[in-house]
């Protein structure tokens, strides 16, 4: 089972201090710095440093890594993008990580076992409409969102299952596309998904997790 932080930002800065960590920026490695460069939005640049900074203290708290070893890459040095990975002092963790935010809290998810990978998303029902991820949907997602008594969360819960399942499942040939991802739930309530083609269920394990207002999508697979 994948490790699992989540945090709001305030949370996240108080504990980086309480570990007397330095300026992240300071810390990041000449990969991670070509990454940042480009992000010219203050927003942007904050939820990127404040998931790298989650992914350092989960690193600590687990494995007694030094957030300053760590160097955390989505981007090749053609600034393409690649398979998340980490590296210690230059050496490729095994595993896969994920991180996701919303205005409030920021999460990160990491296993180290090889096979296995991991995608979570934070959504916020409360700012999502019932029909407002309409375009991205098929007929029996429609249907699924429309049966409930709840469509707003249940259209939230299917986009998010959406984003997880492609950050777990791709293979870094294919970009996001949420028509490609048929997210379905059978009689138990248990969730799954097709991706390209490709029925998931046997592989993997889909969970939602309440976060005061917000909503965590994981999705873990081992194929």
């Amino acid at each position: 089972m994948p490790y699992l932080r989540i945090m709001t930002f305030n949370q996240l800065e108080s504990e980086w201090q309480q570990h007397g960590l330095t300026d992240l920026e300071e810390l990041l490695s000449p990969a991670e710095s070509a990454e940042l460069a480009p992000l010219r939005a203050e927003h942007r640049r904050t939820t990127w440093l404040a998931g790298r900074k989650l992914l350092r203290l989960l690193l600590l708290k687990e494995r007694n890594i030094d957030p300053a070893a760590i160097s955390i890459q989505t981007r090749n040095a053609s600034g393409q993008g690649i398979r998340p990975q980490i590296s210690q002092d230059g050496n490729i963790l095994p595993g896969c990580f994920s991180l996701s935010h919303s205005d409030h809290h920021i999460a990160a998810a990491w296993t180290e076992n090889t096979g296995e990978t991991v995608g979570i998303d934070l959504i916020t029902p409360g700012n999502i409409t019932p029909r407002q991820f309409d375009w991205a949907m098929n007929d029996s997602e429609k249907q699924l969102v429309q049966s409930q008594t709840n469509p707003q969360k249940a259209a939230s819960e299917i986009w998010a299952f959406k984003e997880a399942t492609y950050k777990a499942a791709n293979q870094n040939i294919e970009g996001f596309n949420p028509q490609q991802i048929t997210v379905q739930q059978d009689e138990t309530g248990s969730w799954s998904a097709i991706y390209c083609d490709e029925d998931l269920r046997q592989w993997g394990e889909w969970t939602l997790q309440n976060v005061d207002d917000d909503l965590l999508a994981m999705v873990t697979l081992n194929r």
